[in-house]
């Protein structure tokens, strides 16, 4: 190396020096200030680990050692409080979701007491089917007015499952037609009784097709429901007489119950999948669709102030049927099945507000055992492997 390289080496060098003693490393700094702090967080959670290694050698040793006292009691004790600490925060969840759904339900059935009712204030003006038929109209048109007045239109809320949507409709039109057929054709009071079934086929179904797991106290508020309304109904005179012109009408009111039961499963499997607004306008159209000609065969009046109020249904039907979704979107139909009772109490308590209808002790006693069994199915907690809600 000649000396003029020498000389150039060193004068990079020492320009190097200079320029580097000048400059401001405030990154570097920081840099290392990070990697200080993360080696004393890794430091901190390395001693974390290692006094939970000798907390659980500890107590292994407490297990494994029999001379000490009370050793075996205390590993147990210790073991269920840790098994209890992550199972109650899911009961607690499942207990506040079957309670939201009982009350969504209720307030759902308390809703569609009125439209039920509305057969009555009707009179000789309208048939049956024509009730319904205008209820599903009016209703897929507040429906469809609230699809676009949100900006997203019916294409949002399409499905990829009509066929189930269909089946359902089926299931609640003709099971709404079966029951009104049966009301027609027997005495009421019979023919509630029998529809009042529905909630032991809904039971059974939900056991049967979706798996639902029932505990003993979960058949105790059934059977408490099931007696409030038998004490309702007996009070009322149910199945006095029989002949044998009553066992068609009877037979149709026990297809009406298993029908509105399988409706209430296809609302279950739909309402975990679908947007609730996408099964209400599915329901209120293919309604319309069967009951269009039947309805139009049994119509009895043309005049539009007749016919108003029962267009005033839908928008309340489907505040109900929305209420409805929710609470089967929460808990299992074996839980709300038995809810539907609670409409006798409702209807009870319409007919004393508006048709003065006086309940009697019979009336009174089976409204206060329902509500005794609705709060026992509200209260009911989690069974074996059931986390989800």
């Amino acid at each position: 190396m000649t000396d003029r390289a020498r000389s150039d080496r060193k004068l990079f060098r020492s320009r190097l020096q200079a320029a580097v003693s000048g400059c401001n490393f405030e990154h570097t700094n920081r840099i290392q200030r990070n990697k200080r702090l993360l080696l004393h967080q890794k430091n901190s959670r390395r001693r974390k680990i290692d006094r939970l290694i000798k907390l659980q050698e500890r107590t292994e040793d407490a297990i494994n050692t029999p001379s000490t006292p009370g050793a075996d009691r205390i590993a147990q004790t210790v073991l269920e409080s840790e098994k209890m600490s992550s199972v109650l925060p899911r009961a607690k969840q499942r207990i506040s979701a079957n309670a939201a759904g009982v009350l969504w339900v209720t307030a759902g059935t308390a809703l569609f007491t009125i439209i039920f009712a509305s057969g009555k204030l009707a009179g000789d003006t309208a048939s049956a089917l024509q009730i319904l038929f205008l209820r599903y109209v009016s209703g897929f048109a507040t429906l469809s007015v609230i699809t676009l007045l949100s900006g997203k239109g019916l294409k949002y809320y399409s499905s990829t499952r009509p066929a189930a949507h269909f089946y359902r409709a089926v299931f609640g039109a003709f099971g709404g037609v079966s029951a009104i057929h049966a009301a027609a054709n027997m005495p009421i009071v019979d023919a509630t009784a029998i529809g009042l079934l529905e909630t032991i086929f809904t039971v059974l179904l939900g056991v049967a097709l979706l798996g639902e797991r029932i505990s003993p106290r979960h058949w105790i508020a059934i059977i408490i429901s099931c007696t409030g309304a038998a004490v309702m109904m007996a009070s009322k005179g149910a199945f006095q007489s029989l002949s044998a012109s009553y066992l068609w009408p009877a037979a149709f009111a026990l297809v009406g119950a298993i029908l509105i039961a399988c409706e209430s499963i296809m609302i279950k499997i739909l309402a975990v999948s679908e947007k609730p607004m996408t099964v209400l306008l599915y329901v209120n159209a293919f309604g319309i669709l069967l009951l269009s000609v039947p309805a139009f065969l049994t119509w009895r009046s043309t005049d539009l102030h007749d016919n108003l109020p029962f267009l005033l249904l839908g928008p309340l039907a489907i505040t109900a049927q929305y209420f409805v979704i929710k609470g089967f979107r929460l808990a299992d139909v074996s839980v709300l099945g038995p809810v539907s009772y609670t409409w006798i109490v409702f209807a009870a308590l319409l007919g004393f507000l508006v048709f003065g209808e006086i309940p009697d002790t019979g009336t009174i006693v089976g409204a206060v055992i329902i509500v005794i069994g609705g709060i026992n199915l509200a209260l009911l907690k989690p069974g074996p492997g059931s986390d989800q809600v």
